[in-house]
Order: C-alpha cells, then sequence, then structure tokens
C-alpha cells in the first residue's frame, strides 16, 4: 500500500478467492520486488472522483464484473468495458466511486456509513462480499486520498443469497483441482480459476466448466459443485456433476443398462420405440442441443418403484415391453442413468412429457397380504443385499387401500437427496414441494388433475391404480431438499 500526494494514486495489490487473506506482514518486513497482479488508480477530475484499473485481463474483468453482477444498483454504462492489450493486460472503463459507494450502501448485506463531515467511509461487508472485499477492502483499507479514508470490515454475515441471484459454491474437501468457469453460450472465461472452497453469486442459468462440466445455478439455491466428480446425470448430451461422490453408472458406463445403447435400441425399435424426444408447447420436437427449451419443458419429478430384485432385473424387464425411465437407484445406493434427461422416456403416460422419471429399486412386497422377505432369497446379489437393510413400512392408506411394505435403505436415501437437490437446479420449472393433504401431511391419493402439479409426485399421485413408490417412501424426508441451502451432510 503507498500513500500519495499527487492527483493520482495507484494502489497495488493481489486477487485473492479465499475469504481469509491471512495475518498482515509486519511493516518492516522486507518485501521482494515483483510485477503486481493488478493496479487501481484514483483520478480526480471535472467528472469527479473515478478509478481506473488495469492488470491481467482476467482479474480485471472480474472486479468490474463482479460489481455489476453482486448489486442491484447500476454502477454506470462503462463498468463492464474491457480491452484486451497485448493478449495480457486489460485497461477497464473509468468507474465513478459514487456508485461503487452506492452500490455497496445498497447491499443487502453490507452496511456503509459515509460521513461527509468527517469524509469517513466506515462499515462492513457480509460474508458474501468477502471475494470483492479482497480486491477492494484490502485496498482502502486506512488509505486516504482527497481527504477521505476508506475503512471496510469483512464479517461472517447470514447465509443468504440475494434476490435475483444464485449462489456457487466448490467444497473444501475436493482437493487441488482448478476450475474456470464460462457462460455455457460464450468462450470467454468471465472470472479468476476457482479451488477448494470457493463461493460466489450467479446469475440462475447453465455454466460450463473448463474441464468439460455443467452446472446450473436457480435463484436463491445454493449450488455445491464437485468438478470432475464421476456421479453425475446427462442432459442433452451435457454432464451435471451430483453433489456427492455417490456410486454411480452413466449412460455410456455399461450397455446393458442404457437405452442409448445400440443393441437396446435396435430391440425397442423393433416394438416401436422405448422412448421419443421432447416436444414444446406448440408440439415441436426439442433437439438435444437446445438446452434452454429442454429444462424449460420439465415441470415435474415421477417416483417409482421399480418392482424387482435390483436394478438391472428392472431395466431388462422394461427394455422387453416399450417402457423406459430415466433414473434408477439401486438398493446399494448406485444412481443408474438409463436416458438422457432430454429425452422423452415412457414412464408415467400423460405425465411423461414434462416429467422426469425416477425408479427407486424396492420389489415392493405386499406385507399388507402375507409376509415375505424384502429381497428374494438366494439372489446372486444376496450377501450385498443383507448389508442394506429395508425398514418395514406402517400400514397407510393409498389410493383407498390399506397398503404396507418394505421402504428404502439409508444409501437410497442419501442418493435419491443428491438426485433431487441437483434436478431441482437444472430444471427452475419443478417446484421444490410434493402434494400435501388439507391436513398438512402428504397426500395418499391420486390428484384430480396431475399434470398441472409442479413438483414431485409419486407415481400413485398421478393414477388412482398405482401405490407406488409405497408407504415405505417418507415424503417427509424428501422435503429436505427442497430447501434453498440444502447441502449434503
Amino acid at each position: 500500500m503507498f500513500l500519495r500526494s499527487s492527483p493520482i494514486l495507484v494502489l497495488t495489490g493481489a486477487m485473492s478467492i479465499a475469504c481469509d487473506q491471512g495475518p498482515t506482514p509486519p511493516v518492516d518486513a522486507p518485501r521482494q520486488p515483483a510485477k503486481p497482479a493488478f493496479s487501481l488508480e484514483f483520478i480526480r477530475d471535472s467528472e469527479g472522483l473515478t478509478v481506473r484499473g488495469t492488470g491481467p485481463i482476467g482479474t480485471v474483468a472480474t472486479l468490474y464484473r463482479d460489481l455489476d453482477r453482486r448489486f442491484d444498483c447500476p454502477l454506470g454504462e462503462r463498468s463492464n468495458e474491457v480491452t484486451e492489450v497485448d493478449g495480457l493486460n486489460a485497461s477497464a472503463a473509468m468507474l465513478p466511486v459514487e456508485h461503487l459507494l452506492s452500490a455497496l450502501c445498497n447491499s443487502d448485506e453490507a452496511s456503509l456509513q459515509l460521513d461527509s463531515a468527517t469524509r469517513r467511509v466506515t462499515g462492513t461487508l457480509g460474508k458474501w462480499d468477502s471475494r470483492l472485499r479482497d480486491v477492494i477492502a484490502s485496498i482502502y483499507q486506512d488509505e486516504v486520498h482527497e481527504g477521505w479514508t476508506f475503512s471496510l470490515t469483512a464479517v461472517d454475515a447470514p447465509n443468504v443469497v440475494p434476490s435475483g441471484y444464485g449462489s456457487l459454491e466448490i467444497p473444501s474437501d475436493i482437493g487441488p483441482e482448478m476450475v474456470t468457469l464460462f457462460n455455457v453460450d460464450g468462450q470467454v472465461p468471465f472470472t479468476e480459476p476457482l479451488g477448494a472452497g470457493a463461493r460466489l453469486l450467479l446469475r440462475p442459468g447453465i455454466y460450463r466448466a473448463s474441464n468439460g462440466d455443467h452446472f446450473a445455478i436457480r435463484e436463491g439455491f445454493r449450488t455445491n459443485f464437485r468438478p470432475g466428480n464421476p456421479a453425475a446425470v446427462v442432459l442433452g448430451g451435457k454432464r451435471f456433476p451430483l453433489d456427492e461422490d455417490i456410486p454411480s453408472v452413466g449412460l455410456d458406463s455399461n450397455p446393458e443398462l442404457s437405452f442409448h445403447s445400440p443393441a437396446i435400441q435396435k430391440s425397442c425399435a423393433a416394438q416401436g420405440g422405448c422412448f421419443g424426444a421432447r416436444v414444446d408447447q406448440a408440439g415441436k420436437s426439442i433437439a438435444l442441443d437446445e438446452l434452454a427449451k429442454l429444462r424449460s419443458s420439465v415441470r415435474q419429478v415421477v417416483i417409482h418403484s421399480d418392482g424387482a430384485a435390483d436394478s438391472a432385473e428392472a431395466f431388462r424387464y422394461w427394455a422387453a415391453r416399450q417402457v423406459s425411465t430415466h433414473l434408477g437407484i439401486d438398493f446399494d445406493g448406485t444412481v443408474i442413468q438409463y436416458l438422457d434427461l432430454g429425452l422423452n422416456a415412457y414412464h408415467a403416460g400423460p405425465q411423461n412429457l414434462s416429467s422426469i422419471g425416477v425408479d427407486l429399486n424396492n420389489s415392493l412386497v405386499p406385507l399388507h397380504r402375507e409376509f415375505a422377505a424384502a429381497y428374494p432369497e438366494g439372489h446372486t446379489r444376496a450377501l450385498e443385499m443383507s448389508q442394506h437393510p429395508r425398514p418395514i413400512s406402517s400400514t397407510v392408506r393409498i389410493n383407498g387401500h390399506e397398503v404396507k411394505s418394505y421402504g428404502y435403505t439409508e444409501a437410497q436415501w442419501r442418493s435419491m437427496l443428491a438426485v433431487s437437490r441437483l434436478l431441482l437446479r437444472i430444471f427452475p420449472a419443478i417446484a421444490p414441494n410434493s402434494p400435501t393433504a388439507l391436513d398438512g401431511e402428504p397426500e395418499t391419493f391420486a390428484l384430480a388433475e396431475p399434470g398441472a402439479f409442479s413438483g414431485f409426485v409419486g407415481h400413485s399421485h398421478t393414477s388412482e391404480m398405482q401405490w407406488d413408490p409405497g408407504p415405505g417412501f417418507d415424503w417427509n424426508r424428501l422435503a429436505e431438499a427442497f430447501a434453498p441451502d440444502a447441502a449434503p451432510r
């Protein structure tokens, strides 16, 4: 930091993504000469006090774009102008300090005071503004120019996402992997590389990471992004990692468990087809590369029991009968993707076109009739099955019938919640709720107009002839995925 009495004040510093910059070195500590990562110039002229930034294009672009993205107050038309210089440096247009202070003052998480009598700016920046604080507050700290003192301090503000934004967090346990984020339809990175523990606010939409993964931001929701996580689902050919590292089988991992397998497609075609294309409101087919249309076309998740000993047995049954679904969750929690989410699976009749099908493995033994084991005796996976016990449900009246059966394993619940969190973020038209009765308890009857409901439903909600996912499915537990800050436990 330097204090100059000349008309132009040049401050230099390094940009940090981490929320904690660490201890400040002693004043007399030796410093090695180094080229500054960026510089800010405060210039007093006829237009007032302005600031100009110069430095690596990523750093300067991030600073100015973060100002626009984080605050609703307009920062001036010139605030986003960044031009490339020699392929390495950038010179950002001047940004009026008055606009900057106004934006900070109007932030829901900032508390600043401008005292014109003492010509002092004091206050705090919230937790979500910590990255901006790393760039600005550390530079302003106790610096004086034209008689003004800037003193900004970061605080651990409540974990609230401002209106109009969603948040992105990269968990701190993913290791040293770094990713750069891109707009889904752009080629220019709009932020510095992000590593473990990074956090920032983004406008809702689909973004692409430099490693090829995609992620979705939903307004008001937190997205925990694990780049490179093998557990992922595919929409329109794009990978969207789950926020937990759980067992998974991808579309191309096992041709015996994928409707995209040439052999399975040939078998399906001979029977008239096992799936189709999604269509828009005009009835026109939606291509797999039209992500925006695909996302807006889905407003419902239909939860089924697959009625089989394991997910592989269920798939073989479907493929032989022109039936399909998008995702399966086996008894051990393995998430299996059978079909691209951008395609229309044949799983719930009239709800097919606007829904995602999720089949939880469960033979759904009718214990209300006679007792039977949760898993078939002598199964080739009997040892594995014994390690995943199923609880016995209470008797519940579903669509007018008293039913009792086995519920779902803990491994299945972990995966079901992770899948639900991801689907909510990918498809903004899916509401974070499930049907409830007048007394506030989970609805146990078919809906009068199931297609009009947005959210998560059971197969039994779509037809009075069905009773899956059964009395052992805990709808209140599913609601854990509906909270905006839902995250792995």
